[in-house]
């Protein structure tokens, strides 16, 4: 069973670890590593903001942490973007759709009605976790690089 909690200051080297991670890395338009100061620079302005939640993922059978989502909100469209890292470790259990439930309950807490989140095409497991998810196709556009082609993904939150 996952469970999300809100991220702390001393999250920031597991984030990092996983953030930088070469498996992670690859499904970034912005794959190359991310310093630690800049890292440590970004999670407090994330902490501090008023337009974004971050999350840290648990199993609470496994007593192990997972992965992090973070919602980045739009409040005058009622939306938020999704960002999901599963702990590369732990990647193939089924955490990522578990998460995407998860924080559609975190989304409806804070008035989100709208989640929307975007995939490379290419990236099969994420695709299947979105879809576990229930959310829906809406658009494929080329990504910003030589990746191919980006899915946006939307979830109309559940009150």
């Amino acid at each position: 069973m996952v469970s999300l909690r809100p991220a702390q200051k001393s999250d920031w080297a597991r984030l990092f670890f996983w953030r930088n991670h070469p498996s992670t890395r690859a499904q970034f338009v912005n794959g190359e590593p991310v310093s630690l100061a800049a890292h440590v620079t970004w999670m407090e302005n994330i902490l501090a903001s008023d337009q974004a939640r971050l999350f840290v993922a648990a199993d609470s059978e496994r007593s192990v942490t997972v992965g992090t989502a973070r919602l980045d909100l739009d409040t005058k469209k009622k939306s938020a973007t999704v960002s999901l890292t599963v702990d590369p470790e732990q990647r193939g259990r089924g955490y990522a759709s578990q998460i995407l439930r998860k924080l559609e309950v975190q989304a409806g807490l804070l008035k989100v009605e709208k989640l929307v989140a975007t995939v490379f095409e290419g990236n099969a497991s994420s695709l299947r976790a979105f879809a576990d998810a229930e959310y829906c196709l809406d658009a494929v556009g080329p990504a910003d690089d030589k990746k191919g082609h980006v899915v946006t993904l939307v979830r109309m939150v559940s009150r």
